[in-house]
């Protein structure tokens, strides 16, 4: 896989499902009712616990604990806040965490020649791995500060309390990014800070305690597994653009289809940063993929494009699969390309799947050519059906994205090649979104 002119940390701020298969994410931004003031967008995150997917039962019972977002319009002067209390991890006999309280906030200003984002996330006492890591209080604090000129970023009021590591105290003011080695289990990073700044964008990152499991462990971490406690990030970035924007591009993926989605994920996925990409199409690309006998393809690609065309704010996202085949010969097709288009122009909003098609189609056994017309249902025996070219096209007056689909399987019948009913495939979606206006807009994540 490739990747050229990666979006990079202005990616997609915050999402939510959409749906509750989670095929595309979405943001609702809150703020002034314009964009205005100095002109740029937001990025502002805090939470208090965060584990790696690998790690099992405990991504799910801790996964970005009191997460609160600032979201690309920012928070409109007002302050928000996420809490929770009596944070409990147990695994076998042994408690590998247990947290009092967490409490995260996000607060953003804008005037007509500044702006702010303070991000914070406080944690009461801490004790990871039955006492193995411990802190009275953890205080994650990330600023960023911008004029017409600079954009500054400060990390300093972030802060710990009584921390102990493997039995040793470590100091209150303890320099950034120290790494120490924990024996038994691997490496704790202590107020692990990455920072940008420059004059169009200036982000600053902490994340108070990074633990990377590199060794297999007494508490049923796997080699290789991360738990963040402590993370606050607060960003802006300059920006041309009159609308915030939004979409994305995937080649492939599945829900509730066991090891499969596993293997295939989201696909080159890309998204469309809210601030746009900087006048530039962002390209991922892939030579083949072979997933048993389940999805085949010989090569593919993903596009995202967000900014200024013609006087006009656009974004441009497609995917496209050469000899695709899923489930062995059951569906194929030549070539599949989807493409979703949002243009905003004189305060109008004009939405496209132009360029979407699917060709050389065939399903089970029957050829069904070239397919441009949108939504097309095709049943499947002992399977259950597939639609081509499925289009969710926005109306000039939603904030919903435009959403494509090459093809999209529904499995709802029990069949040979091991699908549970309710499993979906999705090969080739494409989305995109515009909208002037920052309390109502969505900005998708692209996948």
């Amino acid at each position: 896989m490739r990747n050229r002119e990666e979006p990079g940390e202005f990616g997609s701020g915050s999402t939510l499902s959409k749906t509750a298969i989670a095929l595309i994410a979405l943001t609702i931004f809150t703020g002034a009712s314009k964009a205005e003031g100095l002109p740029g967008v937001f990025q502002g995150s805090g939470y208090g616990v965060k584990t790696s997917s690998d790690i099992g039962p405990a991504t799910n019972e801790v996964q970005r604990v009191a997460n609160v977002y600032a979201g690309c319009a920012g928070t409109g002067g007002k302050l928000r806040q996420n809490e929770a209390v009596g944070i409990k991890l147990r695994h076998g006999g042994s408690f590998i965490l247990r947290i009092d309280s967490v409490k995260s906030t996000a607060l953003t200003k804008r005037t007509a020649s500044t702006a702010t984002a303070h991000m914070t996330d406080n944690i009461a006492h801490l004790n990871l791995f039955d006492g193995l890591i411990s802190a009275r209080s953890i205080s994650a604090d990330a600023r960023v500060a911008a004029d017409a000129n600079t954009i500054k970023t400060d990390a300093s009021a972030s802060s710990f309390q009584n921390l102990r590591i493997a039995g040793k105290d470590i100091n209150s003011n303890v320099a950034p990014n120290t790494q120490i080695p924990v024996a038994g289990l691997g490496t704790v990073t202590v107020k692990r800070i990455v920072r940008h700044d420059e004059a169009k964008k200036g982000s600053i990152k902490v994340d108070m305690l990074h633990i990377v499991a590199r060794q297999n462990n007494n508490f049923g971490l796997p080699a290789g597994s991360l738990i963040n406690i402590g993370h606050a990030l607060a960003g802006f970035e300059r920006t041309s653009l009159t609308s915030l924007v939004g979409g994305g591009a995937f080649l492939a993926t599945a829900t509730s289809a066991g090891p499969m989605a596993n293997q295939i994920g989201k696909l080159i996925a890309l998204s469309v940063p809210c601030g746009g990409t900087n006048g530039k199409t962002v390209t991922a690309s892939l030579d083949a993929l072979s997933v048993a006998n389940l999805l085949q393809i010989n090569n593919g690609e993903t596009t995202v494009f967000g900014g200024m065309q013609n006087g006009a704010v656009v974004v441009k996202t497609t995917a496209a699969a050469d000899h695709v085949r899923l489930l062995g010969n059951l569906i194929g097709a030549k070539a599949i390309r989807v493409v979703a288009q949002d243009t905003y122009r004189s305060a109008k909003r004009q939405s496209s799947t132009a360029g979407t098609e699917i060709a050389g189609l065939v399903v089970d056994g029957a050829s069904r050519g070239t397919v441009k017309t949108p939504n097309e249902r095709i049943n499947i025996k002992g399977m259950g059906y597939v639609v081509v070219n499925e289009t969710e096209l926005a109306s000039p007056s939603s904030n919903d994205p435009t959403i494509v689909r090459g093809l999209h399987l529904y499995v709802t019948q029990q069949n040979s090649y091991g699908l549970p009913v309710g499993a979906e495939i999705i090969v080739g979606q494409a989305s995109s979104v515009v909208h002037p206006r920052a309390t109502t807009h969505l900005a998708t994540a692209g996948q």
